[in-house]
């Protein structure tokens, strides 16, 4: 059976020209490799079995091998052997560069090493005791595979059983599947070099997608952060608010409203809105509006002041200011402020006695009047 993508063997060849015929059967043989998918890269043994099959038919030698260096350059290994008569494939075998001196000196020099006598060759001849006699090895030719200057192996063929002679045509042959050898490692490290930037791209994306989900989920979190910081700053001063300008239920009917701080128009606003709906709320008859924390006041302030008092007395309750600062008062003046009819007291607590004599003036005038007889008709 033959092996897959076996290298065709010419039909016949003109009797005439051995060597144009050699030339064309060689280039057969090149040309089956350059169309041949299996010197992709993909899978080397593939690869090596393809081509030392090929070496062997082209050159017509029993053995042909492929050979690479360790990284220290200490020795060969052997990736596939071809055994010709036997069709068999094997590897495994190593030789060490200490016990070869001379052959590894060859290969660093020449393009290939063509030995008629392998057991004489200056090059071959160290292999002869222990390689090539027990092989019946007695003619090699070898082609060093190079990659980027650097002898990285070599494309080995032997022949068995007697003496041969190469041919220059067999030489550019072997050389020439030499630098096939070299192309397919190539190939390799492209493929290899394709895949590492697939992954690395594969893995740049991975990335690139974590990020912008953390961006993404950090930038929810901190929109939830900045609500609820809203929501807080809302509701501290809410808070501020209520205790800066609380209305408390000082006496039955009597409102006291401590305000502190500058009375501007939003916080005036809520303000009004704050007493005019305890007022309505809890019936009250006096505002008191104390001022002792106020330490700056203008006009404006004035006139909203007199605007809420305008506003309580329209609900038919009374509003008294209380706890006007001297510097506040002299500033009143000063501005030309005008409070108009507005009460005005000292503190709280003489607003607070002023309301309740109001409160006990006005209980006193109501028993008067259900206790006074009647008109006579």
């Amino acid at each position: 059976m033959s092996p897959p993508n076996a290298i065709p063997r010419p039909s016949s060849l003109p009797p005439d020209d051995p060597r144009d015929a050699v030339l064309r059967r060689h280039n057969q043989i090149l040309l089956s490799l350059a169309k041949s998918t299996e010197l992709d890269g993909s899978d080397l043994q593939r690869a090596w079995r393809l081509l030392t099959e090929a070496a062997a038919h082209g050159i017509g030698t029993e053995r042909a091998s492929i050979w690479f260096f360790d990284e220290g350059r200490t020795r060969i290994e052997l990736v596939d052997l071809h055994e010709a008569s036997k069709s068999a494939h094997s590897a495994g075998f190593v030789l060490k560069s200490a016990d070869y001196p001379a052959y590894f000196a060859a290969l660093a020099e020449d393009r290939t090493i063509a030995a008629s006598d392998a057991r004489s060759h200056v090059a071959t001849r160290e292999f002869k005791t222990g390689y090539l006699e027990p092989l019946d090895i007695h003619s090699m030719l070898e082609a060093p595979i190079r990659r980027r200057g650097k002898v990285v192996g070599v494309l080995c063929h032997e022949h068995v059983g007697e003496q041969r002679t190469f041919s220059r045509e067999e030489e550019q042959l072997a050389a020439s599947i030499a630098d096939l050898v070299a192309r397919t490692l190539d190939d390799r490290d492209r493929l290899a070099a394709e895949h590492a930037m697939r992954e690395a791209n594969r893995e740049l994306e991975e990335h690139k997608a974590r990020l912008e989900q953390e961006v993404a989920e950090r930038t929810r979190a901190l929109a939830e952060r900045n609500a609820e910081n809203q929501e807080l700053i809302r509701r501290l001063r809410t808070a501020v608010e209520q205790l800066s300008s609380p209305v408390l239920e000082l006496w039955e009917d009597v409102l006291a409203v401590p305000v502190i701080g500058v009375v501007d128009s939003e916080r005036a606003a809520m303000l009004v809105e704050r007493v005019l709906a305890d007022v309505a709320h809890r019936n009250a008859r006096f505002v008191l509006i104390d001022l002792t924390g106020v330490d700056v006041v203008d006009t404006g302030t004035a006139d909203r002041l007199v605007k809420l008092a305008r506003a309580v007395e329209l609900l038919g309750a009374r509003c008294v200011l209380t706890g006007l600062q001297p510097l506040v008062a002299q500033t009143l003046v000063d501005l030309g402020a005008d409070f108009g009819e507005l009460e005005t007291l000292r503190n709280l607590k003489q607003g607070l006695v002023h309301a309740l004599q109001h409160q006990r003036s006005r209980r006193e005038q109501t028993r008067g009047l259900e206790s006074a007889p009647a008109p006579r008709r």
